[in-house]
């Protein structure tokens, strides 16, 4: 970039070079060392021969336990053969020490209240000049940059939100602050009515369905996978959610079915796969509220449409909080509020806001100009 191309080759070559060099002394070290240990351990051996063998002769000393001794004088090295390994990397162990105690000890962002309000019985959530700033962030006048300002909203149980706009607009911002990774810095967040940080954290995620952009799968079973999101789901409930994910053709192509191992990082399914798997889990936990961050990324269109008309239909009666780049199915929202650089540009319903022929409407037509012009 700008010219520094060879700038960076130049000092990767470096780099390179010292830590051949830093490994070199490594295995010299290494192999002396071993070296040593191998020289040391049988001139004990031979030394402990010398000793006894006299001994043996003059009658002290029973020629039957000759052997044992000399072997135990041998693998009395054993105790110590990984010491030097040991001190040789001691500094590398002690630094990742530190690097896991700075997450242990850091103070979370986000504490339970001393006296938890109950969890509200019926869900809803609301949001009244919602603004959030991380720390430290601020713009080009020294001014301090919101990442969501005086956000607005009302969402009830069967009601649709659609959250659009570029990326850095402030989408997966206000998604950490409905989990409760962040506090707010400005105005209202309420769950049933009730200020979100006066609620128990577990408790509110509970309530909560998330379908995330990074879906992590752990390296056991496809089923413990699955039943992470609902340890008590029965099989006719993990089978209906495969289906409603359109997972039903892939598990039968794995040769154990629900039972194959995913390997570590789940390195054996794609990234479409990886998806449906997260929306199976977001069927299964059959939260009152659910979060879709991308849900249809990494999709093709024909699964995409099918899962779309899938999702609408499981969502009903539930809160939707949907976030896309991808304008499809907005038709389904009830509301589709735009958001850029942390505030609200444009909302209404799809056919509103196309009319406005603003922001989402420019947006609509970039992604379906293909479609047009054919």
């Amino acid at each position: 970039a700008f010219g520094q191309e060879q700038r960076q080759k130049d000092r990767l070559q470096k780099l390179s070079q010292e830590l051949v060099v830093a490994q070199q002394r490594t295995a010299q070290l290494t192999g002396l060392q071993s070296g040593l240990i191998v020289f040391l351990s049988n001139f004990g051996l031979w030394w402990v021969l010398r000793l006894a063998i006299p001994l043996v002769n003059a009658g002290i000393f029973s020629g039957v336990y000759l052997p044992v001794v000399a072997l135990a004088a041998l693998t009395s090295f054993e105790a110590v053969q990984s010491l030097p390994a040991a001190a040789q990397h001691l500094e590398s162990c002690l630094q990742a020490g530190r690097r896991l105690f700075e997450v242990v000890d850091a103070d979370p962002e986000v504490i339970d209240p001393a006296t938890p309000l109950p969890l509200p019985a019926e869900p809803s959530l609301t949001a009244r000049q919602l603004s959030f700033t991380y720390s430290g962030s601020v713009d080009a006048l020294g001014e301090t940059g919101f990442a969501l300002q005086n956000l607005d909203f009302d969402l009830a149980s069967g009601k649709k939100i659609a959250l659009v706009g570029p990326s850095g607009a402030g989408k997966s911002t206000l998604v950490s602050l409905v989990l409760r990774f962040w506090d707010f810095n400005q105005g209202e967040l309420c769950y049933g009515g009730e200020d979100v940080r006066r609620l128990q954290q577990d408790e509110l995620r509970a309530r909560i369905g998330l379908v995330s952009q990074t879906t992590y799968l752990f390296n056991t079973t496809l089923r413990e996978n699955l039943l992470i999101a609902n340890p008590q789901a029965t099989p006719e409930q993990i089978a209906a959610a495969i289906q409603q994910a359109q997972l039903t053709d892939f598990i039968q192509s794995l040769p154990d079915g629900l039972d194959t191992w995913l390997g570590e990082q789940a390195q054996r399914i794609s990234g479409g796969e990886r998806q449906r798997v997260a929306i199976a889990r977001a069927i299964l936990r059959d939260a009152p509220l659910l979060i879709l961050d991308e849900p249809t990324a990494n999709l093709d269109a024909i699964t995409e449409s099918q899962l779309l008309k899938e999702l609408h239909a499981q969502t009903e009666g539930r809160m939707v909080i949907w976030i896309t780049h991808h304008l499809v199915g907005m038709e389904a929202m009830d509301e589709i509020i735009l958001l850029s650089e942390g505030k609200v540009v444009e909302r209404g319903t799809h056919t509103e806001l196309l009319n406005q022929g603003g922001l989402y409407c420019r947006m609509w037509v970039i992604q379906n100009q293909i479609l047009v012009e054919a």
